[in-house]
């Protein structure tokens, strides 16, 4: 019993910080597009709200089922990856006036490393709970799953940028985003399968919660 109120804390305080960290690379991300403090207020807040509410209700409904949640949880690790890299690429588009370019890549692959940390604590420690000895190979493993992501992702965005024509015609700020979003897809792929199969792979397939009887 001791051990599941422990865990269910622990989730609890994960899914307050990741839904947090949404709510304000959002409210950066749209701030920088649209310029309304109405916007950054409401995407903020809305962003914190709706994801911890699903993360709270999710916990809920199915921790009977842990690998349900594990799975909701690589999802809202995902989305914080995705917020956290444009909107750091958005806040530095905002500050420079720069959208474009060598520079833009260089914005890109800061805002890909930071998200990159992100991905690594929150699936290290939260969704795949790999509490595991073998730290250094961990580690390894993820560096160099995600050296080919770093590539694909930040290759495939500046692509997409400087390369294919801007047929919608929208500012080049609002293109740049596009491009970083259509790049997530591809790095996802190539990320998802590597952590699955070889980073985590000796990991528990389940949260410690799923060992708990009640």
């Amino acid at each position: 019993m001791f051990l599941f109120h422990a865990q269910t804390r622990r989730d609890a305080i994960a899914s307050i910080v990741v839904s947090a960290c949404i709510g304000i690379f959002l409210s950066l991300t749209l701030g920088s597009l649209f310029g309304s403090l109405h916007i950054v207020i409401g995407a903020g807040v809305g962003g914190f709200l709706v994801s911890w509410a699903a993360l709270t209700l999710s916990r809920k409904l199915f921790f009977k089922t842990p690998v349900v949640f594990q799975v909701i949880k690589f999802s809202a690790v995902g989305i914080s990856n995705t917020l956290v890299d444009l909107g750091i690429i958005n806040l530095l588009m905002l500050v420079t006036g720069i959208a474009v370019g060598w520079w833009f890549a260089f914005f890109k692959a800061i805002g890909f490393f930071v998200a990159l940390v992100n991905s690594y604590v929150w699936n290290h420690l939260w969704t795949f709970d790999a509490h595991s000895r073998r730290v250094g190979k961990m580690v390894t493993g993820f560096v160099i799953v995600s050296a080919g992501g770093f590539l694909i992702n930040v290759g495939a965005a500046s692509l997409l940028v400087n390369v294919v024509p801007n047929f919608l015609h929208v500012l080049p700020q609002a293109w740049a985003t596009i491009g970083s979003i259509a790049a997530v897809v591809f790095s996802m792929v190539w990320n998802f399968i590597g952590y699955k199969l070889f980073v985590f792979k000796g990991s528990k397939e389940e949260p410690n919660a799923a060992q708990i009887t009640l």
